[in-house]
């Protein structure tokens, strides 16, 4: 279906053809995507994240130390609960984003997901180290969408065991248009399966770019963070919350408290991701 408007002139709606060339997003049952973020402190704490059916509302995160063999050690957290308003019904999702912190540096930990009155899957997550006593493997990327470049790189990734896996912007290329989130699933599907072929989960840091927030196919237009999108701020909390006074409030930070500037601190390094002038200007 073809349609007009001032800024954007002439174009073309798919809608018609994306209810029977795509599968719906997140169906019922488990997860349909689980992924690690990182605070300022990642050898002590990371955010992991879920995309589940709109019915589920309260998902509860199980952890403890992976060689840890008493089941009753099993401590636990209530994820904040979003819904991703805005999105057409095949892409329909809720976007649940756990703090586990108190964690100990360079340990692996086994954390298992439940809600609906049932355990739906499991991971392992290994923190960061807080000193320099071993090599930190970081894999470098941006500009990735969902490519054959860009599989065939996660594929080469894989075997090198990494920690750490920074996307320098531009990362789905869904251009914060709600029709467009599908890309993030793509990207999201193939990250699912670069950790499934590690057996751990790896930590995504996602600096923002242009792609990320709609400043090119929506030229003009102020971006309002909220439920709505950019789908960047719903998916990637990377930083604790923080009161009035810049003061750190150890919590997944609600969607509009969240910032394009990012800082970590770990194995004696501090990492920063900048916003190239999208969002914040300096």
């Amino acid at each position: 279906m073809g349609y007009y408007n001032d800024i954007l002139g002439f174009g073309v709606n798919t809608y018609f053809t994306r209810i029977f060339q795509l599968k719906d997003s997140c169906p019922s049952g488990a997860p349909c995507h689980m992924y690690a973020t990182i605070p300022e402190d990642p050898s002590e704490a990371f955010f992991l994240n879920l995309h589940t059916h709109p019915d589920v509302n309260k998902v509860i995160v199980f952890y403890q130390e992976l060689n840890t063999q008493d089941p009753t050690e099993f401590l636990n957290v209530t994820a904040e609960t979003y819904e991703y308003k805005g999105l057409e019904w095949k892409a329909a999702r809720n976007v649940h984003s756990a703090l586990i912190m108190g964690l100990k540096p360079d340990t692996k930990y086994l954390t298992k997901v439940f809600y609906n009155n049932q355990f739906w899957t499991n991971a392992i997550y290994k923190t960061l180290p807080n000193n320099n006593s071993r090599p930190i493997r970081m894999i470098n990327g941006g500009d990735s969408g969902y490519t054959y470049a860009s599989i065939n790189l996660t594929r080469i990734a894989s075997t090198l065991q990494p920690d750490l896996f920074i996307m320098g912007g531009d990362i789905a290329y869904d251009d914060n248009m709600p029709a467009c989130a599908y890309t993030w699933d793509y990207f999201l599907g193939m990250y699912g399966r670069l950790t499934a072929t590690l057996g751990y989960l790896m930590p995504i840091v996602s600096v923002v770019g242009n792609h990320d927030v709609g400043l090119n196919e929506l030229p003009g237009i102020n971006v309002t963070i909220s439920n709505s999108g950019p789908a960047y701020f719903i998916y990637f909390p990377q930083h604790y919350d923080r009161n009035l006074d810049g003061h750190i409030i150890k919590r997944v930070p609600p969607i509009t408290h969240r910032r394009t500037v990012l800082e970590f601190s770990f194995a004696n390094v501090v990492f920063l991701g900048l916003d190239s002038g999208y969002l914040h200007h300096f």
